[in-house]
């Protein structure tokens, strides 16, 4: 006869499963994961937003002729790359195999197609209204954004998703500061061109190479799987940095060195320190 405590535990195992499954099948992501979302809405806008104030209005002429911010392309697909790699793991953290909804198909694709509407306008040089540079971003972070944001407010906390204390693996500590290494290089070098190429070139490489053994354990995809809150909340610190920091070094005189030094040690000083913080317990030791 089976007592009361064997019925327990195998109530537990059986609400156990049918957690893993609903989260598996997509219909209920954590929260973790639409925090995750609604950062990439913010990613995104701010990627448009940097890139339009930068070319927008601006002749390819006049782009080519500036003075510093030569890092800015490396950067910007840097910053890309790393950030899609690192959300991969989040996914696979909270087992999300989902769609994405039509709407969300759709606001993507008109958001793409505007992006390279205005940027063609600009290059043709061809002038169209100033507030269109304004209006794209924003209505890309509101489309991409008002959906986890309203689960974010509905979807109650899981107390699986409660962060430990346990510290990064050594691997993915490797892999963080690595990413500080990174994006710092191509920071303190944007105001010389030489310089510049020359970071860039051996960042892409070394990016192409980790991308190519993204399932080591010195992937992107596991340092995202193993990030804590801090350690994201960090990322995007860096990553708004290394955006102001190429904007105004393409727009402006007087941001060179050593401001572009600076910004460039500030981060990955940032990464490098929380690579040895503590992180979120994984959702098995949950």
């Amino acid at each position: 006869m089976e007592s009361a405590s064997d019925t327990a535990s195998a109530s537990a195992q059986l609400e156990e499963i049918a957690r893993i499954q609903r989260d598996a099948q997509g219909r209920s992501p954590a929260r973790g994961y639409w925090l995750l979302q609604l950062w990439s809405a913010v990613i995104v806008a701010g990627y448009l937003g940097a890139y339009l104030l930068m070319h927008g209005g601006f002749t390819a002429t006049e782009v080519s002729n500036r003075d510093g911010g030569y890092a800015t392309p490396w950067t910007f697909v840097v910053l890309v790359l790393t950030f899609s790699s690192l959300a991969s793991g989040v996914r696979e953290r909270f087992s999300v195999q989902s769609r994405q909804p039509l709407l969300q198909r759709l606001v993507n694709v008109v958001g793409i197609l505007g992006f390279a509407a205005l940027l063609a306008l600009s290059f043709a040089d061809i002038s169209y209204p100033n507030w269109l540079n304004a209006a794209l971003p924003l209505a890309m972070l509101v489309g991409l954004g008002a959906r986890p944001l309203r689960k974010l407010i509905t979807v109650p906390r899981d107390p699986a998703e409660v962060w430990g204390n346990a510290p990064l693996p050594a691997p993915v500590r490797i892999t963080t500061a690595g990413i500080g290494l990174a994006i710092g290089a191509l920071l303190a070098t944007a105001s010389s061109m030489l310089a510049s190429a020359v970071s860039g070139f051996v960042v892409m490489l070394c990016l192409g190479m980790l991308l190519l053994a993204q399932n080591s354990r010195f992937g992107l995809p596991r340092a995202g799987f193993e990030w804590g809150s801090l350690h994201w909340s960090v990322f995007g610190v860096c990553a708004a940095i290394a955006a102001a920091s190429v904007t105004l070094g393409s727009l402006t005189a007087w941001f060179s060195q050593p401001y572009t030094v600076i910004s460039g040690v500030v981060v990955f000083l940032l990464m490098s320190a929380a690579a040895v913080l503590p992180r979120g317990s994984s959702p098995a030791e949950a």
